[in-house]
C-alpha cells in the first residue's frame, strides 16, 4: 500500500488479522479449535489440515502450516518475529473465566491473572500455544476504568447480542454502546438504500441493474 503527496496518511479501522505460521499444525488447531470459541471466535471456510481461520470479536486469526524447509526451527520469543498477541477481553472477570478454562485444557500457562505495570488497571493472564507463541488477554473494563483509555465506543461485543443490563460496558459514563449499524452515519444509509430501491424498483420495470449473473434473465423471460 502507498500514499502519495498524502499529509494527512490514513485513518486505518483496527487490525483485520494474524496468522501464525507453525510446524506443530496438528496440535496448534486442536488447541485453537478449544481456545478460539470459548473467546468468542468461530473457524470459517475455507479450512483445511494446513490452514484455520477463525474470525469473531471484530478480529480474525489464522494458523497456517509452515514453509517445509523450516521444519526444524523453533519459535523464540526474543528473537525477530511475534514476540506475543494480547487480546481484549472487557472485564477481569472474564479473564479469570479464560484462567480456569486454560487450566482445564491443560494449557501451557506463563502466568495466572494479575495486575501490570503497563497502564492503570491492567489486568491479564498470559500462556503459549503448542507451538510455544505467547498469547496474553488483557481487560478493557479495568483500563476504561482507570482512564486508558478515556473513552470507547463499540458496535460488536464478546458475547452477543448485549442484552445483560448489568453488563459493565452499558453502566459506564466512558462507553457508548450502539448495535451494529452504529458505524452508519444518515447520510451513507441514504446513498445505500437510494441505490437499493432504485434497484428493486428497476426489476420490477423489467429492466435490471447491477446483475451478475445476467444470463439468468433471458431464462426467467422465457418461463424456464
Amino acid at each position: 500500500m502507498a500514499v502519495a503527496d498524502s499529509g494527512e496518511g490514513l485513518d486505518i479501522n483496527g487490525v483485520a488479522h494474524v496468522i501464525f505460521r507453525v510446524n506443530r499444525i496438528a496440535e496448534c488447531i486442536a488447541f485453537y479449535d478449544q481456545l478460539m470459541p470459548f473467546l468468542g471466535l468461530r473457524a470459517v471456510p475455507p479450512r483445511s489440515d494446513d490452514f484455520v481461520y477463525y474470525v469473531g470479536g471484530r478480529t480474525a486469526l489464522g494458523i497456517r502450516r509452515a514453509d517445509p524447509t523450516h521444519a526444524d526451527a523453533e519459535h523464540v520469543e526474543t528473537a525477530p518475529g511475534i514476540y506475543h498477541l494480547c487480546f481484549r477481553a472487557r472485564r477481569r472477570e472474564d479473564v479469570d473465566a479464560l484462567y480456569s478454562f486454560l487450566r482445564h485444557i491443560d494449557a501451557a500457562i506463563v502466568r495466572a491473572p494479575e495486575e501490570g505495570p503497563w497502564a492503570p488497571g491492567y489486568y491479564s493472564v498470559s500462556f503459549r500455544d503448542p507451538e510455544g507463541i505467547r498469547l496474553e488477554p488483557g481487560a478493557l473494563v479495568a483500563a476504561l476504568r482507570a482512564g486508558r483509555p478515556g473513552m470507547a465506543a463499540l458496535v460488536v461485543y464478546e458475547h452477543e447480542p448485549l442484552v445483560d443490563v448489568d453488563d459493565p460496558l452499558l453502566n459506564m459514563d466512558s462507553v457508548i454502546c450502539t448495535p451494529h449499524i452504529g458505524y452508519v452515519t444518515r447520510d451513507e444509509w441514504e446513498v445505500q438504500f437510494s441505490d437499493v430501491f432504485d434497484q428493486i424498483n428497476s426489476f420490477a420495470e423489467g429492466a435490471p441493474t447491477n446483475v451478475v449473473n445476467a444470463d439468468v434473465l433471458g431464462r426467467l423471460r422465457d418461463g424456464t
